[in-house]
């Protein structure tokens, strides 16, 4: 059984959010990612 993670998505780009999507973006998982205001992404240093 393996049990990696091939990919990972986060609803939500908040603060708690971004965070946890940079980490895991940073940590080279494929991540998807959505949130309901476009400013989030405006916002992200990825």
């Amino acid at each position: 059984m393996n049990n990696s993670i091939q990919k990972i998505g986060v609803i939500g780009l908040g603060a708690m959010g971004m965070g946890i999507a940079q980490s895991l973006i940073r940590a080279g998982i494929p991540t998807y990612s959505f949130d309901l205001k476009l400013n989030s992404f405006k916002n992200s240093s990825w």
